[in-house]
């Protein structure tokens, strides 16, 4: 049974791994969730460590070096999880999200101050600019109405409707097409809104919207009608996540709102989100509930990352079993032929060509064996980008499947040359008397 240590600073994540890799493999997993918790399990003698190189205290590189220092251990192969999370690499289409914190308005005793606590947050140093709405980006809180339009009487369509303030098209860096923003110089501009391209498009509004006559249709009794006019025209961006498709959406006027968006200057964050805080805790007895909008977008990528790393470690430790499988299947080859090579060694083959013999009838294996995981990987990818209505071409990617044959073929007869030369180095008359 192979012993195989992970050392991984997510415990649960890795938890979750040790119970799918035993249920599946001949195989014992150790856990670390530290690197020096890594260098204490080594006890345990384990025949391949992967390891993640960022992690908090000692990273993956110290770690390594420490290991190798014991002579005792110098030999245990180590693989390193490498690369930036892709979740944190994606930059949301058509916002700024960097740097904006995102504060719930809990409670009616801060809503009601909702104005002041901005006002009070805007004139910190550390801050940019403030918006309060009532619905953020990559947030699942929204109003979803139906809207009716003069030029289109026949077309009453769903539209999802974010209350906001002057400020939030700067704070989100959202960008203003046509038109103008928000202005509280006018008092008309609570009953008319600013919507993005897809609304335009979907309508059929033409290319000057700005002007024409909108009506936010209300529940009788509860809600009144909104009449108003399009007053200004945004650029589309992901209010949701990539998992659905940008929807029709209109921004309104209104101060009712339930968060505050910051955006803060990069210098000492942690400083300027302290003192937000405690201008939070002059206004409210309930906890404090904030977070940057960045790590509400990747919430909602978890998934895919999590199932990322699965992908990583059940790869490594195939390539791991699979490099044994064949170093044995290359010395029981090599000793079904010793007196071969021993005969062509003596009648003058060099080193390189037996080595060649030996290998290449591995490479007509290799070759199947790549052209299958090729077909098998572009029918799990397809089916698993059907999820994501906005999606590549996998065809557009080729170099990606060309880069990993020849990456696992480069594996594979390294590993069998490893057989191969030392065969080929041996003594030919030892190889003649075998037997």
């Amino acid at each position: 049974m192979y012993k195989i240590l992970i050392v991984d600073d997510s415990e649960v994540f890795v938890k979750m791994i040790k119970v799918i890799i035993e249920n599946n493999f001949d195989a014992n997993v150790i856990i670390a969730t530290s690197g020096r918790m890594a260098i204490s399990k080594l006890s345990e003698k384990p025949d391949l460590i992967i390891m993640d190189i960022v992690m908090p205290g000692m990273d993956g590189f110290q770690t390594t070096q420490k290991i190798r220092k014991n002579p005792e251990y110098e030999e245990i192969p180590i693989i390193f999880l490498t690369g930036n999370d892709p979740k944190k690499e994606f930059i949301e289409k058509g916002i700024n999200k960097e740097q904006v914190l995102s504060i719930g308005l809990n409670g009616s005793e801060i809503r009601s101050k909702a104005e002041i606590f901005k006002e009070e947050i805007l004139n910190l140093g550390g801050v940019k600019t403030a918006s309060n709405s009532n619905a953020i980006p990559g947030g699942s809180s929204k109003s979803i109405m139906v809207f009716e339009f003069d030029s289109q009487p026949e077309i009453q369509p769903m539209v999802t409707v974010i209350n906001i303030d002057t400020s939030y098209l700067e704070t989100l860096g959202i960008e203003l097409l046509s038109g103008r923003n928000f202005s509280y110089d006018y008092s008309t501009d609570t009953a008319n809104f600013i919507v993005n391209e897809k609304l335009v498009r979907e309508v059929g509004l033409g290319p000057n919207p700005v002007g024409k006559n909108i009506t936010q249709q209300g529940v009788p009794g509860v809600i009144p009608d909104i009449n108003g006019v399009i007053i200004g025209v945004i650029k589309d961006y992901h209010f949701s996540s990539l998992h659905e498709q940008i929807e029709p959406l209109a921004l309104n006027l209104n101060k009712s709102s339930n968060r505050t968006v910051v955006k803060m200057y990069k210098d000492d964050i942690q400083k300027t989100r302290e003192q937000i805080k405690s201008i939070w805790e002059k206004y409210s007895p309930r906890p404090f509930d904030a977070e940057f909008i960045d790590l509400t977008f990747d919430a909602n990528y978890n998934s895919e990352v999590k199932l990322g790393k699965i992908f990583i470690y059940f790869t490594l430790i195939a390539i791991f079993i699979a490099c044994l499988g064949l170093y044995g299947l290359a010395s029981f080859s090599a000793e079904q032929r010793v007196k071969e090579i021993g005969i062509r060694k003596v009648l003058g083959s060099k080193v390189n060509q037996i080595v060649l013999m030996l290998s290449k009838e591995y490479m007509i294996l290799i070759i199947v064996s790549t052209i299958l995981g090729w077909i098998g990987a572009y029918i799990i990818i397809e089916k698993w980008l059907v999820l994501f209505p906005y999606k590549i071409n996998i065809l557009s990617y080729s170099w990606i499947f060309i880069s990993a044959s020849i990456i696992a073929s480069i594996i594979a007869l390294l590993t069998i040359s490893l057989r191969s030369v030392k065969t080929a180095n041996s003594n030919p008359v030892d190889a003649l008397r075998y037997e």
